[in-house]
């Protein structure tokens, strides 16, 4: 249950927000806004601009990553997590601390251990505790009592307190007191620059390195992608597997910037193909992104030897993909085959004097034992 400051936020005024990390919370409250693709930071601005945003739920794993759903409830550390472990391996909260002094100070449940004690004053506010800790050079944080007998002490201390801190368990104290920490503004630092993905050829006969292609022109094997890296010039052609927690990457054969601790170059993304993710008959292209390019193949489709069959996985079995490759390979329009051919014509997608025809009977039937003088079958590239 440990929490987080994000630290890039740090400097920002009071009235617009600090958030903490926390682990999702059980009780998440009601829904005031859901937006996909976000950035921490883009979800942080959505909350901000929305008056009824308390806190957001924030999806950090598999296809849920960059999910943002704004909620009305106000969260504090002390609310429970969630006891299922599929969503909390999947959602963190994001919730609005309480600050002092223009959002320099964050107050949190006392800590365990508040370090060594600096000074004590009694009949102050937070605020004026807080003027007090800035005029102390070795002040780092300070407690601050609350109610009839407490109120108005103030304990300056010299520890460094983050969120991640350990709370006191003692239920008194936790009542009585609060702790205040710093949240200093770093200076600024020149961000790294980005490794560049590796430059290469754009395109050579069969293979093509584009922001966006049609789901049939995705690689889908390993082996594919190192003979498309090798033409294309790209090194090292071997690719590294992306790790689950990146499959929202685009699906296939990647060439990008360096991902966590490797550095620039060939990727391949199996996860994205699975089925119900990744559908090859699909027209909508699928477009590259964070500065990754897609390897596509030039021909995903072609034509087998006459009266031959298609190699196994490399069947086209879908009436829209049928429709996609005659227009690919400049076939002309696709019809059905007759219903009274149906049971003696092949099954798929093939072409012959009658043109392109694609056929698909209501029940599986032997397709090796019909034939078609003339006709070829109209085949992937590349199995799926």
């Amino acid at each position: 249950n440990a929490l987080q400051v994000r630290g890039s936020r740090a400097a920002r005024a009071a009235d617009s927000g600090i958030y903490i990390e926390r682990s999702l919370v059980s009780d998440e409250g009601r829904q005031v806004g859901a937006y996909g693709g976000m950035s921490v930071e883009a979800c942080e601005d959505k909350c901000d601009a929305n008056s009824a945003c308390n806190s957001f739920t924030y999806g950090v794993m598999d296809q849920y990553r960059g999910q943002c759903f704004l909620k009305a409830r106000t969260v504090s550390p002390a609310d429970s997590a969630t006891s299922t472990d599929w969503n909390r391996q999947r959602f963190r909260t994001y919730y609005k601390a309480n600050t002092i002094d223009g959002g320099r100070y964050v107050e949190r449940t006392l800590v365990a251990d508040e370090g060594r004690g600096v000074a004590d004053y009694t009949g102050k506010s937070p605020e004026a505790c807080a003027a007090l800790c800035d005029r102390n050079p070795s002040c780092h944080s300070f407690s601050v009592g609350f109610g009839a007998s407490n109120g108005g002490q103030c304990y300056l201390k010299d520890k460094v307190v983050t969120s991640r801190d350990a709370g006191t368990q003692h239920a008194w104290n936790q009542e009585h007191f609060r702790t205040y920490y710093q949240v200093k503004a770093a200076k600024p630092q020149p961000a790294a620059p980005t490794p560049a993905p590796p430059e290469s050829k754009m395109e050579t006969k069969d293979f093509i390195r584009a922001k966006s292609c049609k789901p049939a022109a995705i690689i889908v094997s390993t082996r594919l992608c190192m003979e498309a890296a090798e033409a294309l010039g790209i090194t090292p052609t071997r690719p590294r597997i992306v790790p689950p927690e990146d499959s929202a990457l685009p699906p296939g054969c990647l060439v990008g910037p360096g991902l966590r601790d490797w550095s620039a170059g060939m990727y391949f993304n199996s996860l994205g193909l699975q089925k119900g993710f990744f559908r090859p008959e699909s027209s909508q292209p699928v477009e590259g992104t964070e500065g990754y390019d897609l390897i596509c193949k030039r021909e995903p489709y072609k034509l087998s030897a006459q009266d031959g069959a298609c190699d196994s996985g490399a069947s086209v079995e879908d009436r829209g993909e049928c429709e996609q490759a005659a227009q690919w390979l400049k076939l002309g329009a696709m019809t059905d085959v007759p219903g009274s051919q149906m049971w003696t014509a092949p099954t798929g997608c093939y072409t012959g004097p009658g043109g392109v025809l694609f056929n698909k009977p209501p029940v599986s039937i032997n397709s090796a034992s019909q034939a078609v003088p003339g006709a070829r079958r109209i085949c992937r590239t590349e199995a799926v």
